[in-house]
């Protein structure tokens, strides 16, 4: 895979490219908003100056906070439809961004992770990594409900988050998951099932519990936990592994992604480095256990 800044140099020049030829429509969109605010600036200062009635103020802050909302909802289309698959076109050919894809209720209950009530997915990686492994990797929400003896309903988020499905070449015969979290989520997934690793750092972080002890040990080799332990550290966010028959899933608690940062350049490094390296991060490991899975005698 190419490194991160060879991927941004190829991903702005493509993105500022795009952005010159914009449609006369799309600059006059552009152009209407800029207009709409500069007179609804000019007239709060000439409100506040001939001293209008409150009611007056009230109506005009709501058009504004609508300018903001239709710009900013703009801006957020415009970076999903250029800018994010770009970058994952340049991290590989195979593998595609759709704004409208998404991963299936099932897909994501074959993880086992937890119970929940509503389930919403949106924004996917789909495609064939190095033009070989299925992989889908997609937003997530899920989120459960309560409803008081009034009637009214208050939502709960249960997982926010990026979810990764990759098909291994055959089917391991062992379930096996590894949460980083050794607070309230180690003590619920604890059980004889619970695996000692050799590796004392990566049990500082990380709780393994599997079916069968001698599979868990062929696919978390030294150099896939050293992978795990560095983006753990690096990123300072909590995620998931399971393996379960043919299939490798991630999840990462790192809510919404793929989505525009507030007021900062559609190519702001630090935003995508931080896309670029959940996906990066993903491929990398889901290459390794894919083909110790298809070298392994399991």
């Amino acid at each position: 895979m190419k490194d991160f800044n060879e991927i941004y140099q190829k991903t702005s020049e493509e993105v500022k490219a795009k952005l010159a030829k914009q449609t006369p429509k799309k600059f006059y969109q552009q152009t209407s908003f800029k207009i709409f605010f500069v007179i609804a600036i000019i007239v709060l200062i000439f409100a506040i100056i001939i001293k209008l009635p409150i009611l007056f103020f009230g109506y005009l802050i709501l058009a504004l906070i609508a300018y903001f909302a239709m710009e900013s909802s703009r801006k957020n289309n415009e970076f999903k439809e250029i800018v994010i698959p770009a970058l994952v076109r340049n991290y590989d050919d195979h593998l595609s961004f759709r704004k409208l894809g998404s991963i299936t209720k099932y897909q994501y209950n074959a993880a086992k992770f937890e119970s929940y009530e509503i389930f919403h997915s949106e924004d996917s990686i789909q495609g064939l990594l190095d033009g070989t492994i299925p992989f889908n990797m997609s937003n997530i929400l899920t989120q459960t409900t309560s409803t008081d003896e009034d009637g009214h309903t208050t939502y709960y988020t249960v997982f926010s988050g990026l979810f990764a499905e990759i098909t291994l070449s055959k089917n391991t015969g062992a379930d096996i998951f590894v949460h980083s979290d050794k607070g309230f989520i180690g003590k619920i997934f604890k059980s004889s099932n619970k695996i000692e690793m050799d590796s004392q750092e990566f049990e500082k972080s990380f709780d393994v519990t599997a079916s069968d002890k001698i599979k868990a040990m062929q696919l978390l080799t030294s150099d896939v936990m050293a992978d795990l332990i560095d983006f753990k550290n690096n990123s300072k966010k909590n995620f998931e592994l399971s393996i379960r028959e043919n299939k490798l899933y991630f999840r990462f608690h790192c809510g919404n992604v793929f989505e525009r940062a507030a007021f900062k350049d559609y190519l702001d490094y630090k935003t995508l480095y931080e896309y670029y390296n959940y996906l990066n991060f993903s491929c990398i490991v889901s290459k390794k256990i894919f083909n110790l899975v298809k070298e392994t005698e399991l």
